[in-house]
């Protein structure tokens, strides 16, 4: 189809560079549905503050995010928020087909998806780190899809690559960034308003 230009580059992109940036990922009625089931958890009370490392203690001077599983990293029955979600589903296939191209070129099998929503209220940020901690090492590439509409610079909260590579990337609508879990150093810069995305990793089984 017509997506394949675009995944071609995304995966060339991400193999080079370990990083990617993929404006409109999705059609476009189909990332608002996804914004108005991730609001949905929030109003149901199903998102709850992050924690770092691996005893999950809260520090919100360094990591001010409250999350909601979607699909988790261990194997239970916890994916009945994306069964009930035929929206998410679809982000979901997407990514699924996208582990499968990933698999194929950058020579690693890619066999499960972990996934939650990820909201920052005004004034939150998330200090540099890497996604790794104690028990994740099966985890390869991180994705972060932005839900963020009429998004402006003054509303900040931009994602920062700091190491290998130096990027600033606006949480945007419908855009996705892909990125090696192992390597890139990265930051939440602080928000001026609401910011929601879905994120997790690609990794191995």
């Amino acid at each position: 189809g017509c997506m394949r230009p675009t995944l071609e580059h995304a995966v060339a992109s991400l193999t080079a560079r370990g990083l990617t940036v993929w404006d409109g990922f999705l059609a476009p009625d189909v990332a608002s549905s996804i914004r108005a089931e991730v609001l949905g958890f929030r109003e149901r009370g199903l998102f709850k503050p992050a924690g770092i490392g691996k005893e999950r203690q809260l520090h919100r001077e360094i990591r001010g995010d409250s999350v909601c599983w979607i699909l988790p990293p261990v194997d239970d029955d916890g994916d009945e928020l994306l069964r009930s979600s035929p929206r998410l589903t679809v982000l979901h296939e997407a990514l699924l087909g996208l582990t499968r191209v990933l698999s194929e070129r950058a020579l690693v099998n890619l066999s499960r998806i972990e996934m939650h929503a990820a909201h920052f209220e005004p004034g939150g940020r998330y200090l540099p780190h890497l996604d790794r901690r104690s028990g994740t090492s099966g985890r390869v590439f991180t994705y972060v899809y932005f839900l963020n509409p009429s998004w402006t610079r003054r509303h900040r909260g931009a994602l920062r690559a700091i190491t290998p590579m130096q990027k600033l990337m606006a949480p945007v609508m419908n855009r996705l960034v892909l990125f090696h879990t192992p390597e890139v150093l990265h930051e939440v810069m602080v928000t001026t308003v609401d910011r929601f995305a879905v994120t997790g990793w690609l990794g191995r089984g």
